[in-house]
């Protein structure tokens, strides 16, 4: 039986909330975690950036976050169409024909992947304040001159 890597993401998430944590918001969690990844990748590669493309993204900044904003709420949108009771009503029928050894290797994807959905959380705030240091450090030394 195949089951896509974030459906599976999202029935353990949505089994895994209790019922008073408003469990059909499971999709958020979805786009937290690939708002994660989607930072460290910007992260990433801004802190690559030589000094002049520096000085030239800090006087688009502006219009870059509009457009990364729009980009967000457009995926977070998605997810809360896509992510929904049906979606869970389906899945909860595809696993209950599923057996044990089965539904244990997709709950042990889950783990993995929200694990490292934290650590690249983590590796992009800190990509992300290396990145502000040097945008401050590169137009500072710029406006000096």
């Amino acid at each position: 039986m195949k089951i896509s890597f974030f459906d599976n993401i999202y029935y353990w998430l949505r089994t895994s909330v209790p019922k008073r944590g408003l469990p059909e918001r499971s999709f958020f969690i979805i786009f937290l975690t690939q708002f994660a990844y989607f930072m460290f990748f910007i992260a990433f590669i801004l802190y690559t950036l030589n000094d002049n493309t520096v000085i030239m993204l800090y006087k688009m900044e502006k219009i870059i976050v509009v457009w990364v904003g729009y980009f967000l709420l457009l995926i977070a949108s998605l997810q809360c169409v896509i992510y929904n009771k049906t979606k869970y009503l389906n899945l909860k029928d595809k696993y209950s024909r599923m057996n044990e050894a089965e539904r244990q290797e997709t709950k042990k994807t889950f783990k993995i992947y929200i694990f490292v959905s934290i650590l690249t959380g983590i590796v992009a705030i800190i990509l992300w304040s290396l990145y502000v240091e040097k945008v401050k450090e590169v137009v500072n030394v710029n406006l000096a001159t």
